[in-house]
């Protein structure tokens, strides 16, 4: 089993650099909950904003199940003099989220698997995990694949909009065609922002639980395959969680 499977698929270099322009004057001020997000956007909105090129966040709280991309954000911050600005979690979306996570945020920005093949289940796993670190009427902005060559993008954006309505979260702006990555199987596949505003009370489904099993449904891409609690500082899976094996 190959370990690019959990690897995170960076955003080409420009259209993030774009993307951070163009989100930043949203964030700031704000104490912001990045979660299933690149180093590449912490540490591009991080230090843009200490120098001066885009308004800066109060306070980022990253939230990731892969211990190198923690270590490496953690290196660079505290080599730049950045550190008090980011706080960093190791966290599998599986489980509950920690108490100390709950209700800490203003805003979450989150970029998940698309849910090609799961109709959009893994987006919402995220999603829901984010809410629960959300404090009441925040906002949150979404990356979703929304790309007008690739069909199935858009009955998984219908999904995440009925899942996010049925939660009483409002979505009040859409834009498609955004972001390109760097992926082998659809190269020239586009992501888009999904800006939401949440309602006064509570809305994550799950924040005190585990997520239910049919989440863990080709997760990843067309297969299901193990998920591992976390990915190691030597890019081994630790604690195998699940084997659906080729199902």
């Amino acid at each position: 089993m190959p370990l690019r499977t959990y690897d995170q698929i960076h955003m080409r270099t420009e259209d993030l650099a774009r993307h951070i322009w163009s989100v930043a004057p949203y964030l700031e001020g704000k104490d912001v909950l990045a979660m299933g997000d690149s180093d590449g956007f912490v540490l591009g909105l991080t230090c843009a904003g200490r120098l001066g090129l885009v308004p800066a966040p109060n306070h980022i709280f990253v939230c990731d199940f892969d211990r190198r991309v923690l270590q490496f954000i953690r290196m660079m911050t505290t080599r730049l003099g950045l550190a008090r600005t980011v706080s960093l979690h190791a966290y599998n979306v599986f489980e509950p989220l920690p108490y100390e996570l709950e209700r800490v945020a203003d805003v979450f920005h989150t970029n998940p698997p698309y849910g090609q093949y799961n109709g959009g289940r893994s987006v919402m796993a995220f999603v829901d995990r984010c809410l629960g670190g959300l404090r009441a009427g925040g906002t949150g902005l979404i990356i979703a694949a929304n790309d007008s060559a690739f069909d199935w993008t858009d009955h998984v954006l219908r999904n995440i909009l009925q899942d996010l309505l049925r939660r009483d979260v409002t979505s009040f702006r859409i834009t498609c065609e955004q972001h390109r990555y760097h992926l082998d199987d659809q190269p020239e596949l586009r992501s888009g922002v999904i800006w939401c505003r949440t309602p006064p009370r509570g809305v994550a489904e799950y924040a005190r639980s585990r997520l239910p099993s049919q989440f863990e449904e080709r997760f990843y891409g067309r297969k299901s395959i193990p998920i591992p609690s976390f990915i190691g500082l030597d890019g081994q899976p630790e604690q195998l969680t699940l084997d659906h094996g080729s199902a």
